[in-house]
């Protein structure tokens, strides 16, 4: 899978999340408020999804954390149907703290009917140059929306 096949389907998690969205303020697929920090949670390959307080929250991928923001809704219940759509399989239940939690995270397998290259994270050490990750990023995002 080329990096703009997978970075396509990157925008398609986006969008499935945002149809069980109760706001309707943004379009589907729009991702100019979610915000990517590649110090965290790059991948080798594949797609990782975090949950925070059981709501959508991050998907991992190889540029980095894809932080996903407005994202309201009661997600109690469509929540199962959200991970079958993304063959969500457990990758690091919830762990809790003190004051804080923190997943659960899952493997994604498929978006839709497409299937994903297996999830592997990347070892901090061989995270890609910042700079190097942000360049293909927005050049990722100038593609047309497929």
């Amino acid at each position: 899978m080329t990096e703009e096949e997978l970075f396509q389907l990157v925008r398609k998690v986006a969008e499935i999340v945002r149809e069980y969205t109760n706001d309707g303020k943004r379009s589907l697929g729009d991702m100019s408020k979610d915000c990517l920090n590649p110090k965290n949670y790059q991948t080798k390959s594949g797609l990782f999804f975090e949950l925070d307080y059981s709501k959508p929250y991050r998907i991992w991928t190889p540029w980095g954390a894809v932080t996903l923001v407005d994202v309201h809704g009661d997600w109690h219940y469509v929540l199962p149907v959200l991970l079958q759509r993304l063959g969500a399989e457990m990758y690091r239940p919830i762990r809790r703290w003190k004051l804080c939690q923190d997943g659960p995270v899952y493997k994604l397998t498929k978006v839709d009917e497409i299937l994903l290259p297996s999830a592997i994270e990347l070892e901090h050490f061989n995270y890609k140059n910042i700079s190097t990750v942000l360049v293909a990023w927005e050049r990722l995002k100038m593609q047309p929306k497929v």
